[in-house]
């Protein structure tokens, strides 16, 4: 229960969960190399730092599903972001990113992942 007459701050909900949920994110150099290499491929972000820095601030909330943090914690979690296949380690608190490659080039590139392959007629199946 929050009293406002005992603070000059009252707590925020998205602070809170912020709080509680963040987690330290590694990029190691060769991942922002291999970034770079893929920077031609890029269709939302104008530069690699903009979309290391978004890769950075979408694992720092954890994505994972509950399932995932418990039943498959030692895996690699996947991640889609633009054109790009993201493999991360979690590992207690900290994220490190495995590696970057274009969807286009891994298993998901023909799945509803990618949303380019998407048509109107496959949303109403």
């Amino acid at each position: 229960m929050f009293i406002m007459s005992y603070s000059l701050h009252p707590p925020t909900h998205t602070n809170i969960i912020r709080r509680s949920l963040e987690i330290d994110v590694v990029v190691p150099e060769d991942v922002i190399d291999a970034l770079r290499g893929l920077a031609g491929h890029l269709k939302m972000f104008k530069e690699v730092d903009e979309a290391a820095e978004c890769i950075k601030e979408v694992l720092q909330c954890d994505p994972r599903s509950v399932y995932r943090k418990n039943k498959c914690a030692d895996e690699l979690y996947p991640l889609c972001l633009d054109a790009l296949h993201i493999l991360t380690r979690f590992d207690g608190h900290t994220a490190t990113v495995v590696s970057v490659q274009l969807l286009s080039d891994t298993a998901y590139a023909d799945t509803p992942l990618n949303v380019n392959n998407l048509s109107l007629a496959d949303e109403a199946d």
